[in-house]
């Protein structure tokens, strides 16, 4: 899919944020719109995740937790793709949102994050190293969105196509959120002194126990 030219790098001159392999600005000339970019020399994930998006935009599907992607951008060093902003006092990490909720209606969170599997599932959306920090949401309504890691890295991309690989693909990476979320979630029982009943989190994890899951 080719650059989309209503976009250009250097429209967007302010600082949002920096990720591992990604830096994110906006734009006075395009609100509610964020760029990803990254350098070109390292530029794998990126790409990766753009074609993904571009796959899935060309299919037709468009999971409600996925922030709206508007096409991507490059230039002589960099290569990125805009994407819808969100952002507000109500947006916060799903860190955060837990540790809200934790002592007074952590099934209603839970709810939520089974919604975004079950979704995932159904649409066959492949996101790598899902955690607290790539998962955000509205801390009232409980809306909730992952906001990077989307795609697969394989050679050749089955899950991407073939359901019965990309379940394989999703329960896996779901596995791997499991054991992150049983961390924070054992971490706040130790803060708050109570364990609070958890439909996904394993249980309380002991220090011997901290080795992430295959």
């Amino acid at each position: 899919m080719a650059q989309n030219p209503a976009f250009k790098i250097s429209d967007f001159d302010r600082y949002f944020s920096r990720g591992t392999d990604k830096v994110c600005y906006i734009s006075e000339k395009f609100p509610g719109k964020l760029l990803k970019i990254s350098p070109l020399a390292k530029a794998n994930q990126m790409i990766r995740e753009i074609q993904y998006f571009e796959y899935l935009t060309t299919k037709g599907i468009s999971p409600s937790f996925m922030p709206k992607f508007f096409g991507r951008c490059s230039d002589k060093e960099n290569i990125g793709f805009v994407q819808e902003l969100l952002v507000g006092n109500n947006i916060k990490s799903l860190i955060d949102i837990v540790r809200r909720y934790y002592l007074t209606d952590l099934a209603k969170v839970e709810d939520a994050l089974m919604a975004l599997k079950n979704e995932m599932l159904e649409k066959n959306i492949i996101v790598l190293d899902l955690h607290g920090a790539n998962i955000i949401g509205d801390i009232e309504t409980l809306k909730l969105w992952i906001i990077d890691g989307y795609g697969t890295p394989e050679f050749i991309p089955l899950p991407k196509y073939f359901r019965f690989f990309g379940r394989m693909k999703i329960e896996r990476q779901w596995k791997k959120f499991v054991y992150r979320y049983s961390l924070l979630v054992t971490g706040l029982s130790r803060e708050h002194g109570v364990w609070m009943p958890s439909k996904i989190a394993s249980g309380p994890i002991e220090p011997k126990e901290r080795h992430r899951p295959r």
